[in-house]
């Protein structure tokens, strides 16, 4: 099975609205909105690959990390893979927000409030990422891991 890290930052205004950035299709499925982040590239740490990844999707720099919020464990039978999949609160950044991309994935930026960052979120098409944003946006008690499990019949389990 192929492993991949991901990191994706909780970037705030000082009207406390959340960044998100709308993503062009995955799997077939159709645009969404999330947090602004990407998977690590080879030799690349979780930290690293969060700066460069939000510094590529908004062209931001990240100046203070804050807490890691939450850990995604995700086991893909369907596609062989294993993702960890880490989100930080970012602290302090500076830059003017465009997006700045060379991969082409990221079509939008805007600040959401916290109810209007919900709605988009519950229509993003993969449970994994979804989930666990949703639960802490609603301000509910923090989990710090959330572990699922995609079987090949497409079958998700929040183990």
């Amino acid at each position: 099975m192929d492993k991949y890290i991901i990191s994706s930052g909780l970037i705030y205004n000082d009207k406390n609205q959340i960044l998100l950035a709308q993503h062009t299709p995955e799997f077939g499925e159709g645009h969404y909105w999330y947090i602004p982040g990407g998977t690590a590239n080879k030799g690349e740490n979780a930290i690293d690959a969060l700066r460069r990844e939000i510094k590529e999707e908004t062209n931001i720099d990240i100046s203070i990390i804050g807490k890691l919020v939450y850990v995604v464990k995700h086991t893909n039978y369907k596609r062989a893979w294993y993702s960890d999949i880490y989100v930080y609160k970012i602290k302090d950044w500076s830059g003017d927000i465009k997006i700045n991309d060379p991969d082409g994935d990221t079509v939008k930026l805007k600040w959401f409030d916290a109810k209007q960052a919900i709605i988009a979120i519950k229509k993003v098409p993969f449970q994994v990422m979804s989930e666990p944003l949703i639960y802490y946006l609603e301000g509910k008690k923090p989990k710090k891991e959330w572990s699922y499990t995609e079987h090949i019949d497409s079958r998700i389990e929040l183990l």
